[in-house]
């Protein structure tokens, strides 16, 4: 058992590295098209009643991202940096 404890350090920095740079890449994605990871969520039911709670101005915000998302995307366009 005392050597599996370094194999699965090693496993679980490995997976801590490729979540990390899954996350950057991911967010370098959504930021090319003005987008947050929250505005991608698929709309579950918990998702919903999130939205639901959320307040107007904020809910408006995230209207616009998603709006201007579908658009650029529509042009071949990403957002200037």
């Amino acid at each position: 058992c005392e050597a599996a404890a370094p194999v699965m350090s090693f496993f679980q920095t490995l997976w801590k590295r490729a979540g990390a740079a899954y996350r950057a890449k991911v967010g370098k994605d959504l930021t090319a098209y003005g987008l947050m990871y929250e505005d991608c969520l698929i709309e579950t039911e918990n998702v919903k009643l999130a939205l639901k709670r959320l307040p107007k101005d904020i809910l408006v915000a995230r209207e616009q991202r998603l709006k201007r998302a579908m658009f650029l995307s529509s042009q071949h366009k990403r957002c200037r940096p």
